[in-house]
């Protein structure tokens, strides 16, 4: 127990080691005189995008969630996102995201459902940037795009897919589920990262369309606010390296 104890001090002594490192690495006095000399209008409009974007994404997780069975509404979805982004600025990586389950939980939903509406909602959020990214790439890069080079790529996600399904068939069954049902009587269950292929096709080509669009629309307003920003500091880039 007590090396535990000492485990976990050693892991957060190690996190503020960091987070002071970064800081020290950044220099304030220049990030404020840029920010500084950002023209009241242009703030107003970056301001304006941010307010957009999270009513977009809220809309959009709302739009799945409900196909879900989930009973929240738009406002709330909205709300429960400004406070994951607040939580975002003090945890790792996208943990922020996760405070979304307690906030459904709290309004009678299941933990199970809501944990799995974030990353259905993350995967579908995904896939218009990662697919401009790999665009970007190739333009960056100027590879040449021929059967051999489409064939390395189609192999890499047909293996994950087979990988997947064997997991699903095999260890999963075998192993985890006994291990979760003995370990966790309530509460979010493992076979959740299982459930996301079944969900997504359950929620219909229609709504899964209009997530589609509403995070391409998510996004397109990025980019914009990402451009203006760049300009207005006297910055030169172009889309592929904005994207």
């Amino acid at each position: 127990m007590r090396r535990r104890v000492l485990l976990s001090y050693a892991v957060r002594a190690v996190g503020l080691a960091l987070f002071f490192y970064i800081v020290m690495s950044i220099d304030i006095q220049q990030m404020v005189a840029v920010a500084l000399d950002i023209d009241l209008g242009v703030f107003a409009i970056l301001v304006g995008i941010v307010a957009i974007i999270m009513i977009l994404k809220g809309v959009r997780w709302q739009v799945l969630g409900e196909e879900m069975g989930l009973n929240f509404s738009k406002r709330e979805a909205v709300d429960a996102l400004c406070v994951s982004q607040i939580t975002g600025l003090v945890l790792p990586g996208a943990l922020g995201d996760l405070v979304r389950v307690p906030y459904l939980t709290s309004r009678g939903n299941s933990a199970d459902v809501a944990t799995l509406s974030i990353f259905v909602d993350a995967i579908i959020a995904s896939i218009i940037p990662y697919s401009v990214a790999i665009l970007s790439l190739i333009r960056i890069l100027e590879i040449s795009i021929t059967v051999s080079s489409l064939l390395i790529p189609i192999l890499w996600i047909v293996g994950l897919y087979g990988v997947y399904r064997i997991l699903r068939a095999t260890l999963w069954p075998w192993i985890v589920r006994a291990r979760l049902k003995k370990l966790m009587t309530s509460g979010v269950r493992g076979s959740i990262l299982f459930d996301i292929p079944n969900t997504i096709r359950s929620i219909g080509l229609k709504r899964v369309s209009l997530a589609m669009l509403l995070a391409g629309s998510s996004w397109f307003l990025y980019t914009v606010q990402g451009y203006l920003l760049a300009v207005t500091m006297g910055l030169g880039i172009t889309w592929e390296y904005l994207a």
